[in-house]
C-alpha cells in the first residue's frame, strides 16, 4: 500500500521551508525564485521512505478531483492512502485529510 501526499502548490511549500530554513540559519534567506527547489528537495526527502509519494497540487487536474488525478497521473490504486495536506500561515500548524481510495475513480471518470 502506497501513500500519496498532496501537498499545496510548490511555491506555497517552498515557502513554509524557507521560514523553516531561515530560522534554523539565522541572517541567510532565499529568494522566492529559488521556493520551488526547496520544495522539490523536501519532496524528495519525503519519497527517500518506502512507498511515499509527494504530489503538488499544481500537478492535480482540478477537474477530475483529487483521487481521480491521482489515479490517472501518478498510479495510485484502490487500498492506497491519500494524505492531503493543508498548512495553515504558519508551517508547524498543518490539516490533513487523509482517505484511503475504495475504488478506482479514474475509470469512473
Amino acid at each position: 500500500m502506497a501513500v500519496f501526499y498532496v501537498l499545496p502548490p510548490r511555491a506555497q511549500v517552498g515557502r513554509h521551508f524557507q521560514e523553516f530554513l531561515a530560522s534554523m540559519f539565522p541572517g541567510q534567506s532565499w529568494l522566492a525564485s529559488d521556493w520551488p527547489d526547496l520544495a522539490e528537495a523536501l519532496a524528495q526527502a519525503a519519497e527517500g521512505q518506502p512507498s511515499v509519494y509527494v504530489v503538488f497540487a499544481d500537478d492535480l487536474d482540478e477537474a477530475i478531483g483529487v483521487d481521480a488525478s491521482i489515479e490517472r497521473d501518478f498510479g495510485a490504486e484502490a487500498g492506497d492512502d491519500v494524505v492531503v495536506v493543508s498548512p495553515q500561515r504558519t508551517f508547524p500548524m498543518a490539516l490533513a485529510d487523509r482517505h484511503r481510495i475504495s475504488h478506482s475513480q479514474a475509470r469512473a471518470a
